[in-house]
C-alpha cells in the first residue's frame, strides 16, 4: 500500500471511528427536534392543525432548518471572531470549535438527506441532490482538515441569508392555508 492510499485509509477510519459517534449524536438531535416539532406546533398553532400532511411535514422541516441556521451561523461567527487558533492561522489551524461546527452541519445534512429520501415524492430530486452535495462538502471538510477549518466558517456565514427563508416560510404559507374564502359581491 503506497502512502497516498494509506493516508486515505487513515482518514476514512477517522471518519467512521473518531467522527462517527459525534455525527450520530448530531443527526439524532436534529431528528429529535423534527419529531418534537409536530406536537409542539399542534399545541401552539391553529393554522398548523388545519394543514394537510404535506404542508405539516414541510413546516416541521423548516423548523429544523431554521434552528440549524441559527445554531450553525452563531457557531461559525463565534469561530471567526473569537476562536484563537482560527484567528492565529487561517490556513493550517485546527480548531475544536470549527470541528464541532462541521460535525453539527454534517449531522443536519445527514438528517436532511434521509428526509429527502423518505419523502422523495414531496421534495423531489433537487432537494435530495442539495442535501447530498452539502453533506459530502462538509464530510470532505472533516476528512481534509485542518486546512479548511477557517474557510468552512466563512462558507457557513455566506449561506446565512438564504437560511432566513426557513424562518419566513410559516408566515408566508399561512396566507395560502387560510380557511377563509373570499366572497364576491
Amino acid at each position: 500500500m503506497n502512502s497516498y492510499s494509506a493516508d486515505w485509509a487513515t482518514k476514512l477510519y477517522d471518519l467512521a471511528h473518531v467522527h462517527g459517534p459525534y455525527l450520530a449524536a448530531s443527526t439524532i438531535i436534529w431528528t429529535a427536534i423534527y419529531l418534537a416539532s409536530a406536537p409542539i406546533s399542534r399545541r401552539v398553532s391553529a393554522t398548523y392543525r388545519g394543514l394537510p400532511f404535506k404542508l405539516k411535514m414541510q413546516w416541521d422541516n423548516r423548523i429544523v432548518a431554521f434552528l440549524h441556521a441559527v445554531v450553525i451561523c452563531y457557531a461559525a461567527f463565534w469561530g471567526l471572531l473569537c476562536d484563537e487558533p482560527l484567528k492565529a492561522d487561517h490556513l493550517h489551524a485546527y480548531s475544536s470549535w470549527a470541528y464541532a461546527t462541521m460535525i453539527t452541519a454534517c449531522g443536519y445534512f445527514i438528517w436532511d438527506a434521509v428526509m429527502c429520501i423518505l419523502y422523495f415524492k414531496e421534495f423531489g430530486l433537487g432537494f435530495l441532490l442539495h442535501a447530498l452535495g452539502c453533506l459530502f462538502t462538509f464530510l470532505g471538510s472533516l476528512v481534509r482538515c485542518p486546512p479548511i477549518h477557517y474557510n468552512v466558517q466563512i462558507i457557513v456565514n455566506l449561506i446565512f441569508p438564504a437560511r432566513s427563508i426557513s424562518r419566513r416560510w410559516p408566515l408566508i404559507n399561512r396566507t395560502e392555508c387560510s380557511c377563509t374564502t373570499a366572497t364576491s359581491t
